[in-house]
């Protein structure tokens, strides 16, 4: 990399890498949801801040609660982190219990790796491997609207960890819907799945900001998860998903490369293919 380049990637780095020195690892601190929140893969209403930043995750997020629902918003800058939370998804995991094998939550954006690498591709966060003319030809801000509009109409579905009140509501999984699902990240973990406008009240949205940002948030009611105006304290764990799951299966279309390095051999995408995750401790804003 030429000096030239080493600048203008600092230069575009410098305002996240100057925030997030300034945000604690992780957030304990209780928020109240703003009244004007929308689930909409943006944070305006937080004035585009955010509680912390956890360095090893790279990644950016906030909490939040009002009396019925439970907030997140998370936001990746790193390209490498950006395409692993948009192919393999993130888990949202919360216990009223503090017991581990409690955890209660959600898994999105579920999507097809077909779609995800378009998408990426649009945005310039994963290279143009297949020449797709459009990525070369088209103004940014066109790309980058395409990319958005194929993750609003792709992202179907949320699978829900544990929430006995939640039931199964898409009909045909593992018969003769087996054909899309297999396709979604992390399908052979147990899980229900339900439609992205549900009637339970659990909400996500995703969405792309210039220079491949993604924004996601969602909402989670209080009373699925098991909590009750008695409960003060919450344990939490947020997992960017690997490509691979904990069976060993790799998402379809994914290609596993490896190289071989003083004969041994090496997988370049090990950061890809592994899950990363962090657990912290939320207290209830009453």
């Amino acid at each position: 990399m030429n000096a030239l380049k080493k600048v203008l990637l600092l230069a575009f780095a410098f305002p996240f890498l100057a925030h997030s020195q300034n945000l604690p690892s992780k957030q304990s601190l209780a928020l109240a949801i703003p009244v004007d929140s929308k689930i909409d893969g943006t944070t305006t209403e937080w004035h585009d801040q955010f509680q912390a930043y956890n360095k090893g995750m790279e990644l950016f997020y906030t909490i939040a609660n009002d009396d019925k629902n439970i907030y997140l918003a998370i936001q990746a800058t790193n390209p490498r982190v950006v395409q692993k939370l948009v192919r393999g998804g993130v888990s949202f995991l919360l216990s009223a219990t503090g017991k581990k094998d409690d955890y209660n939550g959600i898994i999105y954006p579920l999507m097809a790796n077909e779609i995800t690498h378009h998408a990426l591709v649009d945005v310039a966060v994963m290279p143009d491997v297949f020449s797709e003319p459009q990525a070369k030809t088209l103004a940014k801000d066109t790309l980058l609207g395409m990319a958005n509009k194929l993750i609003q109409e792709n992202m179907k579905e949320i699978k829900v960890i544990g929430m006995p009140a939640v039931t199964d509501t898409i009909v045909g999984v593992l018969t003769e819907k087996r054909g899309h699902f297999v396709r979604l990240p992390l399908f052979y973990q147990p899980g229900k799945y339900i439609p992205v406008n549900n009637v339970y009240g659990i909400r996500t949205a995703m969405q792309f900001k210039a220079s491949g940002i993604i924004t996601g948030e969602l909402i989670i009611p209080l009373k699925l998860l098991g909590i009750t105006n008695d409960t003060k304290k919450l344990n939490y764990k947020i997992v960017v998903n690997g490509l691979m799951d904990n069976s060993g299966h790799i998402a379809p279309g994914v290609v596993v490369t490896e190289r071989r390095v003083n004969g041994a051999i090496v997988d370049p995408d090990a950061d890809l293919n592994s899950p990363t995750d962090f657990e912290g401790e939320y207290t209830l804003k009453k």
